[in-house]
């Protein structure tokens, strides 16, 4: 269904920006990765694939993008009962966005 037409949109993006060596459209791709997997229910493949996200995005210092994973991947973990994991996922997504705003002119 449409979930899996989702999945499919997902993995070709990634390839897309790996292909293209862009490691902040890696970054999106991978997110966009595992948000399908959560939707799905295949929790574990979305945690995994939002902690891929972060390592690119952290390379090209998307904070904004980054931020927004780090709070998804709070979300799935505190979902999955896993709080201390989730509540330090939450504190990092706000440091960073508190450094992309302190950034901005």
């Amino acid at each position: 269904g449409r979930l899996d037409a989702a999945l499919d949109a997902a993995q070709e993006g990634l390839r897309y920006f790996r292909a293209q060596e862009d490691p902040g459209g890696e970054g999106r791709a991978l997110a966009v990765l595992g948000d399908v997997y959560d939707r799905m229910g295949r929790h574990d493949d979305a945690i995994r694939s939002i902690e891929a996200s972060l390592p690119p995005l952290r390379r090209v210092e998307e904070r904004f993008v980054l931020a927004a994973n780090l709070a998804m991947l709070g979300r799935i973990l505190a979902a999955q009962k896993r709080l201390p994991e989730a509540l330090r996922r939450y504190d990092e997504a706000i440091e960073v966005f508190l450094r992309y705003l302190r950034a901005r002119p």
